[in-house]
């Protein structure tokens, strides 16, 4: 009797914690400041978050300084809630169908601050996207960009709904998202310049979407545009056979001091440059081309590992040099490097343009 009067006494003190745990504690969310030369985690609960601020308080509810959103570089929500955990062990399993489908019921709970909705939706958006349904990925995005478009997701939520439309052929929505961007101000009408110029490289239209990038560079004064867009030149060039200045172009931005991510853009241009050599030629010349543009498609993901468009272009441009490796004389092993290669593109980017040129690739479609 005493051990379950005890019990009990506990139980209750217990269920009372819990009950007082959200108004005592708060949200335990955080977000990642860029410094110069580090980064600064602050803890806190978020209360708003936009393009323009973010309004956190402290755990005993003292609001705290806003934060400007083109100070953070990332966020990690503290959301307790059963589903949400799901969502995240599925996503981190690589289960995406799972996981979109827990981060849609969490997008739609209306017991959820409302403050996490638009990551929560792009979350669910991005899952449908690596689970290869564009369908259900193009209705949620579609929904965070009309009801929260101001929102420091918004961009994110227009670039993967971008991904989606030009896996899936829709141009003409592509072009949409890109006035959407447009609006967004700051450092975004020069995103879309590039959105422009990559949609006129789809068509060939090579010299035009030189003059867009060119258009980029001039109308930019952020590093990462600006050694985007110059790495984006570099690649017309590889298009027009015009090696030497390619190579160039990219040799010229790894002497700067630009972000990791025009780094590994720069060494994926030497690759394509490499590659593009390597299919003219034969033999040895053709050999001794292809193993080097191996090397720099390495840097890409051993170096600058993050951006899914570049690390996965790295990958199965690799996966597809040891390809034409394997077919010359005494390189047979290299088929099966090749085929690792693809696999793991599909793996680690399933649903993306590049997954889907490497299950073609193993299928036997090159």
């Amino acid at each position: 009797m005493q051990v379950r009067q005890h019990f009990a006494i506990h139980a209750g003190l217990w269920a009372v914690c819990l009950a007082a745990a959200p108004w005592v504690y708060g949200a335990q969310d955080k977000i990642v400041l860029k410094r110069a030369r580090s980064q600064e985690t602050i803890k806190g609960e978020i209360r708003e978050e936009t393009l323009e601020r973010f309004k956190m308080v402290e755990p005993g509810g003292t609001p705290m300084p806003d934060f400007a959103g083109n100070q953070i570089a990332d966020i990690q929500w503290d959301i307790q809630d059963f589903e949400y955990m799901r969502a995240m062990a599925e996503y981190e399993k690589g289960n995406f169908a799972a996981a979109a489908t827990s981060f849609k019921v969490c997008f739609d709970n209306v017991n959820i601050r409302k403050a996490a909705s638009a990551y929560l939706g792009y979350m669910s958006g991005d899952s449908y996207r690596r689970a290869s349904k564009p369908k259900e990925a193009e209705a949620i995005l579609d929904k965070v960009i009309e009801e929260y478009p101001k929102s420091w997701y918004a961009p994110r939520a227009i670039d993967c709904l971008i991904d989606v439309c030009v896996t899936s052929g829709n141009i003409q929505k592509v072009r949409a998202l890109v006035t959407e961007i447009r609006k967004l101000g700051g450092k975004y009408p020069a995103k879309a310049i590039l959105y422009e110029g990559r949609m006129l490289l789809l068509t060939k239209n090579y010299d035009e979407a030189m003059a867009k990038f060119n258009e980029a560079v001039r109308g930019s004064s952020d590093a990462e545009i600006q050694g985007q867009a110059r790495m984006l030149i570099a690649q017309c060039q590889v298009f027009k056979k015009d090696y030497a200045g390619a190579k160039q172009t990219a040799e010229q931005v790894l002497t700067t001091e630009a972000p990791d991510s025009v780094f590994a853009a720069a060494h994926l241009v030497i690759g394509n440059a490499l590659h593009q050599q390597a299919m003219e030629k034969k033999g040895e010349e053709a050999q001794e081309l292809f193993l080097d543009a191996v090397l720099e498609y390495l840097r890409v993901w051993t170096l600058y590992p993050g951006d899914e468009r570049q690390e996965g272009e790295a990958l199965y441009k690799a996966g597809e040099s040891f390809m034409y490796l394997g077919r010359l004389p005494g390189r047979s092993r290299d088929r099966r490097r090749s085929a690792e290669m693809f696999a793991q593109v599909r793996s680690k980017f399933p649903g993306s343009y590049w997954a889907k040129q490497a299950e073609k690739a193993m299928a036997g479609g090159k």
